[in-house]
């Protein structure tokens, strides 16, 4: 549009120049006129042609938002089932471990009785203890008589010699 109105400003002032120079000759004028009436509708045209393409930038704009906001959800959400993946690997590694534990607990106290037996030292009576009821109980007491360790065991042989000599 303003192209449009410096155009016909330029053809104001050439109007008024030719017409000085012919005195009148309405040929030259209507040429002229003519001239800036074709590069109005080219500037119209370019005009309409730049709101088209903005227009369709700005639609590609938008479905490039929308695009990308739903890329970010799906990443959301794959990032949550990625979590809740190593939740339950945790879960499971625990329920695993809480077995083993328990596992080598029972075996623990089977060994200890049966070295117990072997030495000739009665077992003490404890109740059956779980892993969650272990914490409740009072530390076990100690036994009357040593227990004496040979060197396979990591005891001395001096003190599983003074233990037999005292047993004696």
């Amino acid at each position: 549009l303003l192209r449009a109105m410096g155009l016909l400003r330029q053809l104001a002032a050439l109007g008024g120049r030719e017409q000085a120079a012919l005195q009148g000759g309405p040929p030259g004028e209507e040429r002229m006129v003519e001239s800036l009436c074709a590069r109005l509708e080219m500037v119209h045209a370019e005009k309409d042609q730049a709101e088209a393409q903005s227009t369709l930038l700005q639609e590609e704009n938008h479905r490039l938002l929308w695009e990308l906001e739903a890329t970010r959800e799906r990443m959301a959400q794959v990032d949550r089932e990625a979590c809740l993946q190593d939740l339950e690997r945790a879960r499971e590694r625990i329920d695993e471990l809480e077995r083993l534990v328990w596992t080598q607990t029972e075996q623990v106290s089977f060994l200890a009785g049966q070295l117990q037996r072997l030495v000739g030292v009665p077992p003490p009576h404890a109740p059956h203890v779980t892993p969650t009821s272990a914490a409740a109980l009072p530390p076990p007491p100690e036994p009357a008589t040593p227990m004496a360790w040979g060197p396979c065991c990591g005891g001395t042989g001096a003190a599983a010699a003074a233990a037999k000599a005292a047993a004696a």
